[in-house]
């Protein structure tokens, strides 16, 4: 058994059958806590907690004891995350009554990030209620970003990560008590961060006159960049986009920065991995050498097809991943650089409802809203592909005008043959686009234009 003593509060690592009777009886305390009652009208006993908890497949069951009244007074489950196997996911955190504001959630979450990092996970997650905004600021202080687009209060704690990642292990070594160094604003709202075209969660950490600062990539959910400081010397490396929404069928740039703040020349061995369906338009530098004091950046022009995996809410997107080796005085440190896309198509196509319904015999009007994801107007036409069912769609083509990121909408005809048989039948649109004309983005950007003056096909 693991313990930890931190004025009245101990915490216990592991459940124990004999555990379950002040267990029960702690939960059922919960009640006045819980919007509805934690408990549902059915109080928890012995037994039922034994069912509960002795078979619970967890990474770690913590307990926090109150060491003057002997009792059970908080409770922490951690568990694997169902989507990402590089992260955990808190299922359950309370604390009874009588306790609150005495800091037990606290050393409860602490204890949670301390066993995540020692697991090798890198990242902790957990939900809670738009009605608890009250915990939001001790959730922050503790390293959890408020993801803006999560359902509900979707929080994401990348401490873990940086406690591992050897760019930020020197600062960690030298200033190890990462909560009392922590800087950031603990607004009751989503962290909704950006910095040149990238949506980031930014982490800051200050002792003194030392600094660590880094960037989290909210797409990649992971580690992009890391400005450290450390007495005199002054490291900064990091990885972006030109834009983190990337457009299926154009083309795209990464970047990969660094800046030598220290007092001899550094070497950066470069390896980058992509993703099914994105294509890189060269090689990159495979090695970069950047003197004292000096700074160099390496870009690798992409491309992607219609292949990728299009973004979706709450899923992590695919990323370029730059594994690299920094040499320095003979010795050498690898590490990664995460760096996501949020891959949309040039424009899509919505039905009002997600089904169209008429009888066989029957006609119908079926209304089509069409999406710009692009920063320039758009012209071209939607045309349906003929069914082969007897179903007529009139016009079969509609020309159509869309403005920068923005909708257009057009409706077509539908008439059933009498003799289609009841079920579901799917209908097929091909968007055909080009740019409505000019630079209307107004980036003077030659190569861009040229490459954006293609058609743009889609199909959905």
């Amino acid at each position: 058994m693991n313990t930890d003593v931190k004025e009245e509060i101990e915490i216990i690592e592991d459940y124990r059958d004999e555990l379950a009777a002040p267990l029960a009886e702690m939960f059922n305390s919960w009640d006045e806590l819980w919007p509805g009652g934690f408990t549902h009208g059915v109080p928890y006993t012995a037994e039922r907690v034994r069912k509960w908890l002795s078979p619970m497949r967890a990474i770690a069951i913590l307990i926090a004891m109150d060491r003057e009244q002997g009792k059970p007074v908080g409770f922490l489950s951690l568990l694997s995350h169902w989507r990402d196997p590089e992260a955990a996911y808190i299922g359950l955190l309370g604390v009874s009554p009588e306790v609150l504001g005495k800091k037990f959630g606290k050393h409860l979450l602490l204890r949670s990030l301390t066993i995540a990092t020692q697991k090798g996970y890198r990242r902790v997650d957990l939900h809670t209620w738009a009605g608890n905004l009250r915990a939001v600021p001790l959730y922050k202080k503790l390293g959890f970003m408020w993801n803006p687009e999560g359902e509900g209060v979707y929080l994401q704690n990348y401490i873990p990560a940086i406690l591992s990642h050897p760019l930020c292990a020197p600062f960690f070594k030298t200033h190890p008590d990462w909560y009392a160094l922590q800087r950031r604003e603990l607004e009751l709202a989503p962290d909704e961060m950006r910095e040149e075209g990238m949506d980031l969660f930014i982490y800051s950490f200050v002792a003194g006159e030392d600094s660590l600062r880094v960037l989290v990539d909210r797409y990649a959910r992971g580690i992009t960049g890391v400005e450290r400081v450390l007495g005199e010397e002054r490291l900064r490396i990091e990885a972006c986009l030109s834009e983190h929404l990337t457009i299926c069928g154009l083309p795209g740039e990464y970047t990969l920065r660094m800046e030598n703040g220290t007092s001899e020349e550094l070497a950066l061995t470069v390896s980058l991995e992509g993703f099914a369906g994105l294509r890189f338009d060269r090689e990159p530098e495979p090695r970069l050498k950047v003197p004292a004091g000096g700074s160099a950046a390496l870009t690798v022009p992409f491309r992607l097809d219609t292949s990728v995996p299009l973004y979706r809410k709450e899923l992590k997107c695919p990323a370029i991943v730059a594994t690299l080796t920094l040499e320095a005085e003979g010795e050498e440190q690898e590490f990664a650089l995460a760096t996501g896309l949020k891959i949309k198509p040039a424009a899509e196509i919505h039905t009002r409802f997600g089904e169209c319904r008429a009888l066989p015999g029957g006609r119908t009007t079926l209304p089509i809203t069409t999406m710009s994801n692009l920063s320039t107007a758009l012209r071209g036409k939607i045309r349906f592909e003929p069914p082969d069912h007897p179903i007529t769609i009139a016009p079969i083509e509609r020309e159509i005008e869309l403005p920068p990121e923005g909708p257009a909408g057009v409706t077509v005809e539908l008439a059933l043959s009498e003799e289609l048989a009841p079920g579901a039948y799917d209908l097929w649109a091909v968007l055909q686009l080009e740019k409505a004309g000019g630079d209307s983005d107004g980036d003077g950007d030659r190569d861009r234009d040229e490459d954006e003056d293609e058609d743009l096909t889609l199909t959905t």
